[in-house]
C-alpha cells in the first residue's frame, strides 16, 4: 500500500462526542473525545471489543447515527469541509459518491427480492443521470475489479442465491461504483471463512492500490486489522487508548488492552506431514453415543445432482465435541441443520441417544429438539426484532411447557452465563451490538438445558475478550453438564479450544479428520493446509509490510 502524502488529511476528526440518552435519564457517551487523521489513499484500522464505539464512530462520520443518538460535540472535516451540522440534503450528496460504507451484515443491507443488477443501477442513478446500459457496464467493471469474474451471472442473481463471500464482494462493488474517496468498512469479514476473508481483504487492498481510495476499517480481529492497515487505532469505552503505525502497535504495544488483543491472535505452524487423508472421523465409536451420524446425504433441487452433504458419518458421546471446518459452500451448515431436523435427509441415519431422527415428525421431533439446541451463525436474522430479550428467552420455555415457576431462574442463569447484565433482558435485539446479539442467541439455546448443542459459528461476531468468555463458558458447561457439541467454525483457534476432534469438509465430504491438535499442527491434506495458510497472522502482516517498504 502506498498512502498519498498530503499536507491536509482527507479526513480529520477532532474531539468527537456522540451520545445516546438512556431511559433512566442518564446519557451514554458511545464516542468520547475521539481524534484522528486519515490521509488520502491510506488505511486506518480501528480495533476494539463490542461496545467500544467503533461502529458509532464511523456512523457519526457518515451522519447516520441511530436515533435517539446524536453528535454532541467535536468536528468531522472531510476534504476541508465540516460535516457536523451539514443539512441532510447536502449530506446525501456526500454519502455514496464521496464516502461509501460497507456494513457488517451485507445480506441485511441488500433488497432480498431485487436483482444485483437493479441494485447497482439504483445506486448509480442516485447520484447521476445515466442509462441502464451504461450503469450496468460500470457495474461489470467494478465487480471484476473486486475479483468477480462472472459479473453477468452475479448481476442476474438475487442476494439469497449468493454465498456470504460473494455478497460481501458485491457490497464492496456497490461501495466503489460511484468512485468514492473514502470507504468505511464495518466488520466486512465477520463470519466469513478464512479463504474468503483473505479474498475480501485482498479486494480492498486492490481497490486502494488501483483507485487511491482511503479505507477506515473496523474489526475486533487484530489479525485481520494487521492485514490491511497502515495505522492502527485501538478503542475502549468510547475512547482511543492507543494509535500508531501498524508495525509499532503490533511489535511495541503500550496499552495493556492492546497487548491482550495481540496475544489473542492465533499463531499456527505446520510440519508438512504427508500422511494419507482420512475421510471419516478416526476415533473409537462410543459404546453408547449421544449422537451417531451414518452415511448422511442431503440434496437440494436445482443443484445439478451434486449433494450438499455426501456420505458423512461420525459419532460423539456425552461431554465430547467435534469441530467441522471448511470454506463457504462446503456443506458445514447444511450438515448441522440436517442433524437438527431443519433440512430433509436424502439418505443415511441420524440417531440421538439410540433413537432414529430421520423421518421423525411432530411430538417426536419436538422431544428431540428440547435436548438438541442450535445456535445460528447470524444473530441479526436469528433473533426476532421488536421483542425484548426476556421474551425471546421465554419463548422456548413456553413451547416446551417448562413450568412457569422455573422461567425467571432459567432466564437469569442463561443471561448471566453469557456475561450479559440483567438490564439487557429489557432491551431488544436492534438495541444491541453484533456481539451482544450473538451472546443473547447462545443464551436462548442454553435456557432449555439441552444435552447437545449444535453451534454454527457461535463466536464469529464476538470480539476477542467476549469470545474468550463465551468459549470458557462453553468449556465449563461441558464439564458441569456433560454436554456434547457439534461446532461449525471457520476459525481454527475456536475449534482448537473447544473440540476434541476436527473434521475438514470440502464439497460436502470429510477429506481429513483427527484430533484438534494434530489437524492444526500436522495437516495431511493440501486443502487443510490451504485453509491454515489463509489465517491472518501478525507475522504474515509484518512480512508483507516490510517487503513493501
Amino acid at each position: 500500500m502506498m498512502p498519498a502524502q498530503q499536507d491536509a488529511p482527507l479526513l480529520s476528526v477532532r474531539d468527537l462526542v456522540t451520545e445516546f440518552p438512556l431511559r433512566n435519564g442518564t446519557t451514554l457517551r458511545a464516542v468520547d473525545g475521539v481524534s484522528f487523521d486519515l490521509a488520502a489513499g491510506s488505511a486506518l484500522g480501528i480495533v476494539g471489543e463490542s461496545g467500544s464505539g467503533k461502529s458509532v464512530l464511523i456512523r457519526s462520520v457518515l451522519g447516520i447515527v441511530d436515533q435517539p443518538g446524536r453528535i454532541a460535540g467535536g468536528s468531522i472535516c472531510f476534504k476541508g469541509k465540516e460535516l457536523t451540522g451539514l443539512p441532510e440534503k447536502r449530506m446525501r450528496a456526500v454519502r455514496g459518491r464521496q464516502i461509501a460504507m460497507i456494513f457488517q451484515n451485507p445480506a441485511g443491507s441488500l433488497s432480498p427480492v431485487a436483482t444485483i443488477a437493479d441494485q447497482f443501477v439504483e445506486a448509480i442513478r442516485a447520484h447521476e443521470r445515466t442509462s441502464r446500459a451504461a450503469a450496468l457496464d460500470r457495474a461489470r467493471h467494478v465487480l471484476k475489479a473486486v475479483g468477480l469474474r462472472d459479473a453477468d451471472a452475479i448481476l442476474s442473481s438475487r442476494p439469497f442465491e449468493l454465498s456470504g463471500g460473494l455478497i460481501q464482494r458485491v457490497m464492496i462493488g456497490l461501495a466503489m461504483v460511484a468512485g468514492p474517496d473514502l470507504i468505511l468498512a464495518d466488520e466486512p469479514t465477520t463470519s466469513l471463512d478464512v479463504t474468503v476473508q483473505e479474498q475480501i481483504v485482498g479486494a480492498l487492498r486492490q481497490v486502494q492500490r488501483d483507485f487511491g481510495t482511503a479505507i477506515l476499517f473496523i474489526s475486533h480481529d487484530m489479525g485481520v486489522i494487521s492485514e490491511i492497515s497502515d495505522r492502527i487505532m485501538v478503542m475502549y469505552g468510547g475512547k482511543v487508548i492507543e494509535e500508531d503505525g501498524m508495525e509499532a502497535v503490533l511489535t511495541r504495544p503500550k496499552a495493556p488492552y492492546t497487548i491482550e488483543l495481540i496475544r489473542a491472535v492465533p499463531t499456527f505452524t505446520t510440519n508438512g506431514a504427508s500422511a494419507e487423508p482420512k475421510p471419516g472421523i478416526s476415533a473409537p465409536i462410543p459404546a453408547a453415543p449421544l449422537l451417531a451420524v451414518d452415511d448422511l446425504t442431503v440434496t437440494f433441487p436445482g443443484c445439478e445432482g451434486r449433494p450438499a452433504v455426501s456420505d458423512v458419518g461420525f459419532s460423539i458421546g456425552s461431554n465430547e465435541a467435534i469441530g467441522i471446518v471448511g470454506e463457504s459452500g462446503a456443506g458445514k451448515s447444511v450438515l448441522l441443520r440436517a442433524i437438527a431436523g431443519l433440512y430433509p435427509v436424502a439418505g443415511g441415519s441420524i440417531r440421538f441417544r439410540g433413537q432414529e431422527m430421520v423421518g421423525a415428525r411432530g411430538r417426536d421431533m419436538k422431544a428431540f429438539r428440547r435436548q438438541m439446541q442450535i445456535v445460528f451463525q447470524n444473530p441479526y436474522t436469528s433473533l426476532p426484532s421488536g421483542r425484548r430479550i426476556r421474551d425471546i428467552l421465554a419463548e422456548p420455555l413456553d413451547i416446551h411447557a417448562v413450568a412457569r415457576s422455573e422461567w425467571e431462574t432459567r432466564i437469569r442463569d442463561a443471561i448471566d452465563g453469557v456475561r450479559l447484565a440483567a438490564e439487557f433482558l429489557d432491551r431488544r435485539p436492534e438495541q444491541l451490538s453484533g456481539g451482544q446479539r450473538q451472546r443473547a442467541a447462545v443464551a436462548r439455546a442454553l435456557v432449555l438445558k439441552p444435552s447437545l448443542l449444535l453451534l454454527d459459528e457461535p463466536v464469529s461476531a464476538l470480539d476477542v475478550s467476549i469470545r474468550s468468555q463465551v468459549l470458557s463458558l462453553l468449556s465449563d458447561l461441558r464439564k458441569e453438564q456433560g454436554l456434547g457439541y457439534v461446532i461449525v467454525s471457520h476459525d481454527f483457534s475456536v475449534l482448537r479450544r473447544l473440540a476434541d476432534r476436527i473434521a475438514v469438509m470440502q464439497a460436502g465430504r470429510f477429506v481429513e479428520s483427527g484430533t484438534a491438535e494434530a489437524i492444526v499442527s500436522s495437516p495431511a491434506d493440501d486443502y487443510t493446509r490451504r485453509l491454515i495458510a489463509a489465517i491472518p497472522t501478525i507475522e504474515r502482516s509484518l512480512r508483507r509490510q516490510r517487503a513493501a517498504s
